[in-house]
């Protein structure tokens, strides 16, 4: 355990109001000012004749603010500009760590256990008192700094779920229309009062998955709300369907993609899966393009409550498919991913944890040229943690003067992330080729999707990543 003064300097300048003119006018920080779950600062500007006694400390870009005075969460936020601070926060300024990896240390449940307190209040003693979990070497730092920025981008990057899918479907390229009927195989309609069968209150409130757990396995069966009061209820899922056993009551309305008949008009079977065009549709139909084209198959009488998706209306709506659906899929489950705000908290939380699986990933690698490594994907991707692998090996002394390089799942997960990713990536020496390519380093890390033929040199290390 490591002193947590060791890394910071605790109140490093005092206000003194006599060196600014009467004229000046100040940023103050007040209890207000910060939120919980959200780094940015509110700031109240005020005059000179109204600060009071209790405004003592000045603050700059790159301090950490730690309200004194709330309970539980701990209200902490990160300085932009020159401010001044009242005494009922502690101004905390890095000395041996980013700003960003301080952040994310103080958001870890082991530090806010540390500052939580029964009483309305802690004092400097209980702020000074905290115990890191683990030293920062330079590796660490630049690990968490960027676990804290994926972090804060996604609690103030608020896309909905609605915008991500609209916008991906709004700017699709190289359409061609087909009827539904010709895609997908209805299946019949039984009035049921068997509690075993699926209905509309077993829809989750956002997205497109039944399972508990990610759906890998085929077949798939899509299931879309039959039964609504207007189109904006309408949800769709997708299910494992083993031996065609999910049963649905009258309310839903069951459906399985004819793969066959996509298949035949070009789709590359290796490729697409029923799992892929089962999501593509169930996220084109959650589009506003697609509930607008749902709108026109609905059916009511004057005396009905609820409205009714008719089939034979259904069948004749025609749906856009492009010839790269899985890019489609892939695009939109990027962008809500990545905005996550509770993952990256839990990976905060077990960030000392994942340190030591890296070291001992790191000594493993000394006696053998290849390992492999499972990791659990309630808390990364094999990517994610791929990614934060390569980022400490190429910050840890005598592995940065080694190549890495890091193979991604496939060519499309590697186009999607050199459109997307790449950029944050440009000051790491590190590497990044698709599984086609011609691969280079000293280290490789390869993330694990399935079985394929790699061109790695015999020379290297290489590290799998795959998901449990």
């Amino acid at each position: 355990m490591l002193k947590f003064e060791t890394i910071i300097t605790i109140n490093p300048e005092r206000f003194d109001v006599n060196k600014f003119p009467n004229s000046k006018k100040f940023s103050k920080v007040t209890q207000a000012a910060l939120k919980p779950n959200d780094p940015t600062i509110q700031y109240l500007a005020i005059n000179k004749k109204d600060l009071t006694k209790r405004d003592i400390y000045t603050a700059q870009q790159g301090d950490i603010l730690i309200c004194l005075m709330n309970t539980k969460i701990r209200l902490i936020g990160i300085v932009d500009r020159f401010c001044i601070v009242p005494n009922t926060f502690c101004v905390l300024r890095p000395k041996s760590i980013s700003t960003n990896a301080l952040y994310a240390l103080l958001k870890t449940s082991s530090i806010q256990e540390q500052l939580y307190s029964e009483k309305k209040s802690i004092t400097l003693k209980d702020v000074k008192a905290i115990m890191l979990p683990h030293e920062i070497s330079p590796a660490k730092n630049i690990v968490l700094s960027s676990l804290s920025s994926n972090w804060q981008n996604a609690l103030l990057d608020r896309a909905s779920f609605q915008d991500i899918i609209d916008n991906t479907f709004n700017n699709l390229k190289h359409t061609f229309n087909l009827k539904l009927e010709n895609i997908l195989i209805f299946s019949d309609i039984t009035k049921t009062t068997d509690s075993n069968c699926l209905g509309k209150k077993d829809f989750p409130t956002e997205g497109i998955l039944f399972s508990d757990t990610e759906i890998t396995d085929e077949p798939t069966s899509i299931l879309l709300t039959r039964k609504l009061k207007d189109i904006q209820e309408f949800k769709v899922g997708i299910i494992h369907d083993e031996y065609n056993s999910v049963k649905v009551n009258q309310n839903l309305l069951k459906v399985n993609v004819n793969c066959e008949f996509l298949y035949e008009i070009g789709f590359d079977k290796d490729e697409y899966t029923s799992l892929i065009f089962s999501k593509y549709i169930a996220y084109y139909f959650l589009s506003t393009a697609g509930k607008n084209t749902l709108q026109q198959c609905l059916e009511s009488t004057e005396t009905d409550v609820l409205q009714t998706l008719k089939i034979s209306r259904l069948k004749q709506i025609l749906i856009p498919l492009c010839p790269n659906i899985r890019y489609v899929v892939e695009e939109i489950e990027n962008q809500i991913y990545w905005r996550d705000a509770e993952k990256y908290s839990k990976q905060l939380d077990h960030s000392a944890v994942m340190f030591e699986e890296f070291e001992t990933i790191i000594t493993n690698l000394s006696a053998t040229h290849e390992i492999t490594y499972t990791v659990p994907t309630e808390l990364y991707s094999a990517r994610e943690y791929s990614l934060m692998l390569a980022q400490y090996l190429a910050n840890t002394p005598l592995y940065n003067e080694l190549s890495i390089s890091v193979i991604l799942e496939s060519y499309l997960h590697y186009v999607i992330f050199e459109r997307h990713h790449a950029i944050k990536w440009e000051n790491e020496h590190i590497e990044f080729y698709s599984p086609n390519d011609s691969v280079e380093g000293d280290i490789i890390i390869v993330v694990k999707l399935f079985n394929q033929p790699l061109n790695i040199p015999r020379k290297s290390k290489v590290i799998f990543i795959e998901e449990r």
